[in-house]
This record gives C-alpha cells, sequence and structure tokens, in this order.
C-alpha cells in the first residue's frame, strides 16, 4: 500500500516512536485497548479509522511537543 510521507497515519507512527508515554498509559487516556494498539502498530489493521487516529496523533502531539 502507498501512503504519502506526510500523512496522518504516517505522522502519528513517527509520534509512536519518539514517545517516552507507556502504551498502557496512551490507551487509558484515550480510551483504547492495548491489543488494538498493538494490532494497529504491528500492521495487522490495514484501514483503521479516522477517528481514533486523530485522537491518537493529537493526544501524541500535545505528549512529545
Amino acid at each position: 500500500m502507498y501512503m504519502k510521507e506526510g500523512n496522518l497515519l504516517n505522522q502519528t507512527f513517527e509520534l509512536i516512536r519518539t514517545t517516552n508515554v507507556p502504551v498502557t498509559k496512551i490507551c487509558d487516556d484515550l480510551g483504547l485497548t492495548t491489543r488494538w494498539f498493538y494490532k494497529l502498530t504491528s500492521g495487522q489493521i490495514k484501514e483503521p479509522g479516522v477517528n481514533r487516529i486523530q485522537r491518537l496523533h493529537d493526544y501524541l502531539q500535545s505528549e512529545v511537543g
């Protein structure tokens, strides 16, 4: 699957790579399951919902800086 470098999903993955916030805290704060998070980061979710990705992106953006 081809993705543009600057798209929301790729930006979110970059934030995930650079955050020091534990996965359990991220998931607890956002109401996500760790199972969903790990499936997302391992590529098992091919088309994740934009609402969850936006929430995750915004949260990580505020935590990373």
